[in-house]
């Protein structure tokens, strides 16, 4: 599965499992520098949630490189009323030092695996 085919598949799921929209979109961050969000959750009045989505198990970068710029992205957008989460297949724990699910919730955003997706779709309705 490549990167782009679980962040699709994902979008997808959201879509077809509840009345959300979902759309991958490039948005304007705190620093005014411009990313590109895999998903943005919408109901009738906004955005409500959104999503990176990091395919570790594809890529060749390795888990560690791939939280990093989650978190990046995942801290451009810690003020905003919507749920972040970075989504991977599997989480790993601890590595490098570092916990990660402790550091995506110093900016008030989850990391949850793929098949956790229903308890974050809860959280935001």
């Amino acid at each position: 599965m490549t990167g782009e085919k679980f962040e699709r598949g994902i979008r997808e799921e959201i879509r077809r499992e509840t009345s959300y929209r979902c759309e991958k979109d490039t948005v304007r961050g705190e620093s005014g520098n411009q990313w590109e969000l895999d998903g943005i959750i919408f109901n009738d009045n906004g955005a409500v949630g959104f999503f990176e989505a990091k395919d570790t198990t594809s890529s060749t970068q390795t888990y560690s490189t791939q939280m990093k710029r989650a978190y990046t992205i995942m801290g451009e957008f810690r003020n905003e009323d919507a749920l972040g989460a970075v989504i991977v297949p599997e989480k790993q724990g601890t590595s490098r030092g570092k916990n990660w699910e402790a550091l995506f919730d110093s900016v008030g955003s989850l990391l949850i695996e793929r098949n956790q997706l229903h308890d974050f779709i809860l959280k935001i309705e």
